[in-house]
């Protein structure tokens, strides 16, 4: 295995150290704050596909296809598998610091294994079923040599190698992100964005509420769907909108609606789209479209900030 640097900073790990073991190529890789992760778009096609993941896992993961980002390679291994060094993974997770890091460490993995991508196949006859495929096939914590082993599912390397399409995102950007809905939404955005990144001109994405909630495993909620002011809590907790005063739904021209404020707690703004809006590369708001008197969609309003668009990818605003 390669040696660690003792004085390598915090945006580049260790240099790439491979070698063959049963057809499968092992890595120590090298991760960069900088490089961006990339995972497929198809994991976000609209009432097609759903996944969830906690904060730690989702940033294991995107370790891990940071890692298949920066292969050169192009003919990668049937299995891919990559091993990191335990104390560059404890940083990269924000938990160096956390007596129990082996204990969070193993938590994590357990849930990164377990997480499952739903696809939904409808039958001829209008019914239909979720089939569920891991992403991870492996994790192991060797305390021994102080690394981290991690395989990816022959089955789902389409999601993570190979993408035509995919959602690229910068880990100096989303290691700021503190929630499950955070991620996903972040995620999510970027996707919508991949047409759009030599602009800062905004994007309209309208997305209806119940794709939105079975995309997010929130069908089932009793708190989003059957308690009273259901979709209000929705927009407040999950999404981080809330009604401004006087606000009234233009249903004869969409470009007047104006976005509704940040949600606030304390008379602090917070929430998802707050968080995003403050701490990532992009701008987000949203609305609630309303058909006859039930809030059906959302409008999300994206662009890109302009200090974080490449010099390569800036152009002129006409």
């Amino acid at each position: 295995m390669g040696k660690i640097n003792e004085n390598t900073n915090k945006e580049e790990i260790i240099k790439v150290d491979i070698h063959k073991e049963n057809q499968s190529v092992i890595y120590s890789p090298q991760i960069n704050l900088d490089f961006p992760a990339r995972i497929s778009s198809q994991l976000f096609n609209y009432g097609q596909y759903r996944w969830r993941m906690s904060v730690r896992p989702f940033r294991l993961l995107m370790m891990v296809t940071q890692t298949l980002a920066m292969e050169k390679n192009p003919c990668l291994s049937l299995f891919p598998e990559y091993t990191y060094p335990l104390n560059k993974v404890f940083e990269y997770m924000g938990i160096s610091s956390n007596g129990k890091r082996y204990d969070l460490l193993s938590k994590d993995t357990k849930e990164l294994m377990s997480t499952v991508v739903e696809v939904k196949e409808t039958s001829k006859r209008g019914k239909f079923r979720w089939i569920g495929k891991t992403l991870i096939s492996l994790c192991e914590i060797d305390s021994e040599t102080s690394t981290l082993r991690i395989k990816i599912n022959e089955d789902s390397r389409d999601y993570l190698v190979g993408m035509k399409r995919w959602s690229e995102i910068q880990p100096k950007i989303y290691l700021k992100l503190t929630t499950e809905y955070q991620n996903w939404f972040y995620a999510y955005f970027k996707k919508e964005m991949y047409l759009a990144e030599n602009t800062t001109k905004p994007i309209r994405m309208i997305v209806p509420i119940d794709v939105l909630k079975e995309m997010l495993y929130l069908t089932d909620s009793k708190t989003y769907n059957q308690s009273k002011n259901a979709n209000e809590k929705f927009f407040n907790k999950v999404i981080g909108i809330e009604k401004p005063k006087d606000w009234k739904y233009n249903s004869t021209d969409e470009n007047l609606n104006t976005p509704w404020d940040y949600y606030k707690e304390r008379n602090k703004q917070t929430g998802t789209l707050y968080s995003i809006t403050t701490l990532t590369d992009i701008n987000v708001c949203a609305y609630p479209i309303k058909e006859k008197n039930t809030y059906t969609k959302i409008c999300f309003i994206i662009n890109y900030k302009k200090s974080y668009l490449s010099k390569n990818r800036k152009k002129i605003e006409l």
